[in-house]
């Protein structure tokens, strides 16, 4: 089973990706269908998708996507997602500029790292 039912309304799926890292989508069930959060970009059909048919769902029946934030872990599957589902993303317009570009999303993560290190 790739999900964990919190109650009636709550569903948490664990998505694993490369690295042995984890990410964690909730689906809520309500008069609409949401995901918080997509995964990375192959996390909509390989684990979102088996783990809606457990429940009698597929990916066409989101309604909502809520992303928690744009690095790729957790918004990496939007695009996947726009182009099979009817739902619509929302993400706060202070992460537009990462959603919108990996390589600013690299920089934004790498820049503190360079900071740190003592020029000459």
């Amino acid at each position: 089973m790739g999900f964990t039912q919190v109650n009636q309304s709550l569903y948490n799926i664990r998505a694993p990706f490369h690295g042995g890292g984890n990410v964690f989508l909730n689906l809520l069930k309500g008069d609409r269908i949401a995901v918080v959060d997509t995964g990375v970009e192959h996390t909509p059909c390989e684990v979102l998708q088996p783990a809606l048919a457990e429940m009698g769902l597929a990916l066409s029946d989101i309604d909502l996507i809520l992303n928690t934030h744009a690095h790729m872990d957790h918004a990496g599957g939007n695009g996947e997602m726009k182009k099979l589902s009817k739902a619509s993303i929302y993400l706060h317009r202070d992460d537009l500029f990462m959603a919108n570009s990996v390589q600013a999303q690299v920089e934004f993560m790498t820049a503190p790292m360079f900071r740190a290190v003592p020029t000459e």
